[in-house]
């Protein structure tokens, strides 16, 4: 990876030891470009921060040795970065409050551009709803819409399912690139670097903390248009992402919910206050006006809709089914593979049939 001056400098502004996030924005903000931070006098730099941080930040803007080294601690395991103030940094997230002072990110970095939806939601999200923002992401995506989200199982996971069948994803991690968390998720990251793009406002060798969520979380709603709320339990850290939103003048989208769900106590709670209620693909299109692409017509051979009425009268077991269709268990597990395909019916982990589409 080569990076500019101004690259350089951005990185070594933001990794500064002991300087908090608001005098490093205030150095940010003293320069037309970050690179003019490394010829500053100690008077200037006092404008943005203390006479101690002031000498030492002059003295290791001096060291080139140190600012290799700092850069290539910053930098590990990133395909490049993109600071606050230039071209490439994506502007949705600029007119936040807050906004990261620099991107580490590895993959594609063209999908910062354009319309973005993020869509988070519970690690402990029902089976039937992670199915549909799966379904759903992927037709939003399919409509060159990006999705934004996290990289935790549930909502998240569903969400990047859904976006990877159009390499249209981005990851948004909590710490350094080279300090994945949760570490499991590492094979998902691979394959998201490769179709889609991981990012974070950490540099390398950055440890996730309980509240690095919570501030990752405003980069989510940052790059996005609009936010849906998959599920989430009233205090999930999916509100974190919703608060962002509604702060920022984006929409916030959620999926409906009966009583006593506790994963949709989330969902609820912010439909009450006005946020958007959506079930379809299409309703979530009609928000970010934009169209869908005509879904192609499911048909059926004899067989397929013989077992399929079976399945969706409540036959759930292979040999009950054969009883009801009349036909020959060697004919039968295809047909039930061809549906599964299709994405009609799933075995459930008893080993039981069921429909997850309605024709």
């Amino acid at each position: 990876m080569i990076l500019s001056d101004e690259e350089i400098a951005a990185v070594f502004i933001d990794t500064l030891p002991d300087l908090e996030n608001k005098k490093k924005r205030a150095l940010f903000g003293l320069f037309d470009k970050p690179s003019e931070v490394l010829d500053a006098g100690k008077e200037t730099l006092l404008k943005a921060t203390d006479e101690k941080t002031a000498a030492e930040i002059y003295k290791k803007a001096r060291d080139a040795s140190y600012i290799k080294a700092a850069v290539k601690k910053a930098t590990a395991s990133a395909d490049g970065v993109i600071a606050l103030g230039s071209e490439k940094y994506p502007e949705e997230l600029a007119e936040t409050p807050v906004p990261p002072l620099v991107l580490y990110y590895a993959g594609n970095a063209e999908l910062l551009k354009g319309k973005k939806i993020a869509a988070v939601g519970s690690r402990k999200t029902l089976p039937q709803y992670l199915k549909t923002v799966t379904e759903t992401i992927g037709r939003i995506t399919e409509a060159g819409i990006t999705a934004v989200t996290g990289i935790a199982d549930g909502a998240d996971s569903a969400a990047i399912e859904g976006g990877l069948k159009n390499g249209r994803i981005i990851s948004v991690l909590p710490g350094g690139l080279d300090k994945l968390s949760p570490k499991n998720k590492k094979g998902l990251m691979d394959e998201i670097v490769k179709k889609g793009l991981v990012v974070t406002e950490c540099s390398g060798g950055t440890e996730t903390r309980q509240y690095s969520y919570p501030v990752r979380n405003r980069i989510i709603a940052g790059l996005a248009a609009a936010t849906l709320i998959v599920s989430g339990e009233e205090d999930s850290g999916a509100r974190y992402t919703a608060e962002y939103a509604a702060e920022y003048g984006r929409e916030v989208m959620c999926f409906p919910y009966g009583l006593g769900v506790p994963s949709g106590e989330l969902c609820k709670s912010l439909v009450k206050r006005g946020a958007k209620l959506v079930e379809t693909a299409e309703d979530v299109a009609e928000i970010l006006g934009i169209s869908l692409k005509e879904k192609a017509a499911i048909t059926l051979s004899e067989k397929e809709r013989l077992v399929y009425d079976a399945v969706k009268n409540g036959i759930n077991r292979a040999d009950k089914i054969v009883e009801k269709t009349g036909l020959k268990i060697y004919e039968l597990m295809p047909v039930l593979g061809m549906l599964e395909l299709k994405g009609l019916t799933v075995r459930n982990t008893s080993g039981e049939i069921e429909t997850i589409k309605n024709l």
